[in-house]
């Protein structure tokens, strides 16, 4: 295993390898995981709070309403499942 950083991954369907590791959680972090699960990959993803926290004044902390909705289509995929 080794780490690569968000900005070097232009298109993450093409990552050789089947499990994946994600530390941070947040824009760049759930649109790579997102795009990993499209492609049938494994997706652990890391992130040190609560990433759909929404009761934060902190910028940092929120999510643009586009990585919010990937993030919730992979906690969706994640009930379907486990089903």
């Amino acid at each position: 295993m080794h780490p690569i950083q968000s900005s070097l991954i232009k298109r993450p369907s093409e990552l050789k390898g089947e499990d994946y590791t994600i530390i941070g959680g947040y824009k760049s972090g759930v649109q790579i995981a997102a795009e990993l699960i499209k492609h049938n990959k494994k997706v652990t993803l890391i992130n040190p709070t609560k990433i759909d926290q929404m009761d934060t004044s902190d910028p940092s902390k929120f999510m643009s309403l586009y990585t919010l909705l990937k993030y919730v289509s992979i906690k969706i995929r994640l009930i379907i499942l486990k089903l």
